[in-house]
This record gives structure tokens, sequence and C-alpha cells, in this order.
């Protein structure tokens, strides 16, 4: 038994040491920000909230796409 572990031992220590060190001054490891890819950014998804408006202390409000600039819905009473 010790004979294997020791067998073992001896090639995987032979193996490791005949493997070349790999050398990492050799890679580039440049860092591509947003501005040097492409400075402008599509949205994929609508951006849909309320706007608000207050007509004689009454709140009203309404869906909104801000993405096309246009109303969803009616203004509705809060």
């Amino acid at each position: 038994m010790k004979k294997r572990i020791l067998i073992c031992l001896t090639s995987s220590m032979f193996i490791l040491s005949i493997c070349p060190a790999i050398n990492n001054s050799s890679y580039d490891f440049s860092i591509n920000t947003a501005s040097s890819i492409d400075s402008t950014v599509l949205p994929k998804k609508d951006i849909i909230g309320y706007q608000y408006k207050k007509v004689n202390n009454i709140i009203y409000r309404r869906l909104y796409n801000f993405s096309a600039n246009k109303p969803l819905g009616d203004w509705e009473r809060i």
C-alpha cells in the first residue's frame, strides 16, 4: 500500500515538473468599457408609469408610455 502511494506521488510530481508553466504576461486582460464598445443604449422594454395632474384640489392619474410619449388610458380620479 505504501509503495502504491509513493509511486503515485512520485509519478504525479514528475508529470507536473514536465508541464510548462503558464506565463500570464503574454495574455491581454484589457477591459472593454461601454464607451469603447458603443455609446448608444437601446431600451428593450417600454418605460410605463403614471402621470398625475391636479385640478381644483382633485388628483387625477393615467398610465403613460414615457418611451413612446403616448398615453395608455384615460384620466381617472384618485
